[in-house]
């Protein structure tokens, strides 16, 4: 069943790293109600059961709103979007290929688009962000994970197998953790909010001390960035370490951006942007290391105005409403 005028919504879906939400947009990019929910990655398996079994949670909580006209959803890592499949992920572990699009219709009977969670959030950023200003942009995500949206003629690029922008495996380190994709000195291992907060742990189990925790036994702490950035304004010595060493990795990976890419933008989202901490200090370093090639795009370095809590979810609705269209507008 479709619904017109102000009643008609895609159901957004916006898988992350550790949660999913869900929730009513419509084409205005009005956010009608959403939910957040955990997500247990434990194997594929439940991941797929968390999934749905939110989906199920929610659509039974909204039974009072119009049922919606179509979904889109944001996955983490690898999708053929054509084709509507999750092909794998490497920060959740989906290893087999699923069939969104056709799992969506079976249970729900919704025409389902998908597409990796960051693209989402870069489509959303091109509709009601600063894809209304520049063609030429690079939407980057530092949250949970690390990766970027590359829009070129106003053009999302996708790359030949739909990996383009994981600069979260960017090489910056000659030396340093081993990555979940194979490789040592990624990015993402020193400057994502997930690995910087496994750094603090897997220090404080080898022996250092923090302010961060004090019974030495930190493996069932529950830490956050912000506690690591608080920390670090106190003078702890780790977290001044860990703090230096991610805004070091992620300076150079915006350098390396701007010379490599020449956006006219670069718009900074995700969790860790959630306040100016990193991105006064990133611009700091930026500004300070920058040579020629990278000093034309340096003053267009900013912080995305769509809150980062919610980017996803307005770009999974964003990626169905340019695929399935609304009857009510807003959406192409």
């Amino acid at each position: 069943m479709t619904y017109s005028g102000k009643q008609q919504a895609i159901l957004g879906v916006d898988v992350g790293g550790t949660k999913v939400r869900i929730g009513h947009v419509r084409g205005t990019g009005e956010i009608v109600y959403s939910e957040r929910f955990p997500m247990d990655r434990t194997d594929q398996a439940t991941t797929l059961s968390s999934i749905f079994q939110a989906i199920d949670l929610y659509l039974d909580k909204t039974r009072h709103l119009p049922y919606p006209y179509a979904a889109g959803m944001g996955l983490v890592g690898q999708v053929d979007a054509k084709n509507g499949i999750w092909k794998k992920a490497v920060n959740i572990p989906i290893r087999q290929e699923v069939d969104m699009g056709e799992l969506m219709l079976e249970r729900y009977d919704l025409q389902t688009a998908i597409d990796n969670d960051v693209f989402a959030a870069t489509s959303a950023e091109m509709q009601w962000g600063m894809g209304t200003a520049y063609d030429d942009f690079i939407y980057l995500n530092v949250g949970t994970g690390i990766s970027a949206g590359l829009v070129s003629g106003g053009e999302l690029i996708r790359g030949a197998i739909g990996a383009a922008g994981e600069i979260g495996h960017m090489l910056v380190e000659e030396e340093g953790e081993l990555c979940k994709c194979g490789q040592k000195g990624c990015l993402e291992m020193v400057a994502s909010g997930g690995d910087m907060i496994a750094l603090v742990k897997k220090a404080i189990g080898a022996g250092r001390t923090s302010s961060l925790c004090s019974s030495g036994n930190a493996s069932n702490v529950a830490l956050t960035v912000g506690d690591i950035f608080i920390a670090a304004d106190n003078g702890d010595p780790l977290a001044v370490e860990l703090t230096e060493r991610s805004v070091k990795a992620l300076g150079k990976a915006v350098i390396n951006l701007l010379v490599l890419l020449n956006p006219g933008a670069i718009v900074f989202g995700g969790g860790l942007f959630n306040g100016d901490w990193l991105y006064d200090r990133l611009l700091a370093y930026i500004n300070s290391h920058a040579g020629t090639f990278a000093h034309p795009g340096i003053n267009n370095l900013k912080k995305s105005k769509l809150d980062p809590s919610f980017v996803g979810l307005l770009g999974a609705a964003c990626i169905a409403g340019r695929q399935y269209g609304f009857h009510s507008g807003g959406i192409r």
